[in-house]
């Protein structure tokens, strides 16, 4: 059988520039360990990557460190689910078989909220486009960085922790050269 479904998977993650531009600049990028022997394992997973961007809550120049997941609509404008977590994807976080694929071993505990709209009474979440200035009660969600994603460019590419970055100094002056 073969899937008729297209499906639209944006991951976000920053990508050098975000880390350079942020507000610690490249330090800013220690609590992202995104390696490049993982990064060169999984080439195919780039081409998914969507930029940090955050204006709707004046967090773009704030480097991330939650994980959040969700099932949008195509123009995200409704939420099915959304989930933040401490949770990244990894085995260790969710597991993997081990013992002739008898058992799961979960190396790292892990903890989230997940909120469903059935919880609320709703079918859906809005999402809150607008998230300042909070004037009234809203039943709408407040999704933590600006929807749709943005793509990266053919230019942008991932922030990845334990390789130099010496062509451009961060907002500090700095550059990154990982001991």
């Amino acid at each position: 059988m073969v899937c008729q479904h297209v499906f639209h998977l944006p991951q976000i993650y920053p990508s050098v520039d975000d880390v350079r531009t942020s507000l610690e600049g490249y330090p800013a990028g220690g609590s992202l360990p995104y390696s490049i022997q993982t990064a060169q394992k999984q080439i195919w997973l780039h081409s998914y990557f969507h930029r940090w961007q955050a204006e709707t809550t004046g967090r773009s120049h704030a480097m991330p460190h939650i994980k959040t997941y969700m099932r949008a609509s195509p123009d995200f404008t409704q939420l099915a689910w959304f989930l933040v977590t401490s949770a990244n994807l990894s085995k260790a976080a969710w597991g993997a078989l081990e013992k002739n694929n008898t058992q799961v071993m979960v190396r790292s505990y892990e903890l989230g909220v997940l909120y469903v709209p059935s919880a609320f009474s709703m079918s859906t979440f809005p999402v809150q486009m607008d998230v300042f200035p909070a004037t009234t009660p809203s039943t709408s969600f407040p999704v933590p960085f600006d929807l749709p994603p943005k793509r990266y460019s053919s230019k942008d590419q991932p922030w990845m922790w334990n390789i130099p970055y010496t062509q451009a100094p961060d907002t500090h002056g700095n550059i990154w050269v990982p001991s």
